[in-house]
């Protein structure tokens, strides 16, 4: 779920790098900012929640939630490594010369890095990073791409290598430290996806709201939790789904009305 999530953030910055211009002055603010005002709004509902039904956290949990490096019962990970993904691709639309794929590889590569020694045994920190800088070069290498895939038998070809490679990997390597299966499940997708239409008014919703869905899914999973529901797995689920999309769709509400005065594009 993360990984093509990365990658086609990877892609638009690209794309959007391309044809729009002045797309860098705006960057911190749409991107960065936004990105992590909407989580830090979807963290206080979690304080407020622990508060509520007195779940312990330490001083440190509740001083870093705020970054994604900690976590107060809410998913935390994917938040601070797209933060800091983001501020890589900055950096590299800063730098005049050179691919966008190379400038944003590099940071890329450290993040793993660190994040590989920060959290031991916890490779999903760190095993999707490269699927980022991988959407930048789909970007980069598209017209070429889209040539060569033109012609079905090739098309055929490259779908058939990689849905053999995806799993064949998988079974190779076993724990994918580096995020070489996530980057062949990314590209499965994007091939599959030249041919094949995906998509109805459910979906789109879906897609449309991925992250209060993300971000919030585990609010309600606390809080039925922590009354006992979730003895019931079939109970659980069926709340848990129906709160879920009722509070994204308030987060999302709410956002929208906050975005147009906070980020209207000047």
């Amino acid at each position: 779920m993360v990984a093509p999530f990365f990658f086609y953030s990877g892609f638009g910055i690209a794309e959007s790098v391309k044809n729009k211009p002045g797309y860098r002055s705006t960057f911190l603010k749409q991107r960065f900012l936004k990105t992590l005002l909407h989580f830090d709004i979807a963290v206080l509902l979690f304080v407020l929640v622990s508060f509520i039904l007195r779940t312990p956290y330490s001083l440190k949990e509740y001083l870093l939630c705020w970054t994604g490096w900690e976590s107060v019962g809410n998913s935390n990970w994917f938040i601070f490594v797209i933060l800091v993904l983001y501020l890589s691709a900055f950096a590299a639309m800063s730098i005049p010369r050179g691919s966008l794929f190379v400038k944003t590889l590099i940071p890329s590569a450290l993040l793993w890095v660190v994040l590989y020694f920060t959290h031991p045994g916890e490779p999903w920190w760190y095993d999707t990073i490269l699927a980022f800088p991988l959407g930048i070069l789909f970007s980069e290498t598209k017209p070429q791409i889209d040539k060569l895939l033109h012609k079905p038998i090739l098309w055929a070809a490259v779908f058939i290598l990689l849905f053999c490679a995806y799993p064949g990997m998988h079974y190779l390597i076993g724990t994918d430290r580096w995020g070489i299966v996530n980057c062949l499940f990314c590209l499965l997708i994007v091939v599959l996806t030249m041919k094949v239409h995906i998509g109805n008014p459910v979906l789109l919703w879906l897609g449309k709201n991925v992250f209060p869905i993300y971000i919030l899914q585990r609010l309600p999973m606390n809080v039925l939790a922590h009354f006992g529901i979730n003895r019931n797995i079939a109970i659980f689920l069926s709340l848990s789904l129906i709160f879920t999309i009722l509070l994204a769709w308030g987060f999302s509400a709410c956002m929208s009305r906050m975005d147009k005065k906070l980020f209207a594009r000047g």
